[in-house]
């Protein structure tokens, strides 16, 4: 694969509908960014606390690749085992 950036923008108000609190919010993301990492071992991932929209770059990074890194970032908020709260 040829993702060698993700970013992923998941603020508190986002997450927040859990009824998780900030710092909830902010184990969250460090779960999340851990499991991209463990998905694509080749990129650097960033998961921030910034409204925006998922960021996926590399060289001829193509929209299926983006959809793929988009659904494994939907499907982890599913199964996220939110033991950290």
């Amino acid at each position: 694969m040829n993702i060698k950036k993700i970013t992923v923008h998941s603020p508190d108000d986002i997450i927040g509908d859990t009824d998780t609190g900030t710092e909830n919010c902010a184990l969250y993301r460090t779960w999340l960014t851990f499991q991209l990492h463990v998905e694509y071992p080749d990129a650097t991932v960033e998961v921030v606390p910034e409204p925006g929209w998922l960021e996926v770059n590399g060289e001829n990074v193509t929209a299926a690749q983006v959809d793929q890194v988009e659904r494994f970032v939907s499907r982890c908020w599913d199964i996220c085992p939110w033991n950290f709260i």
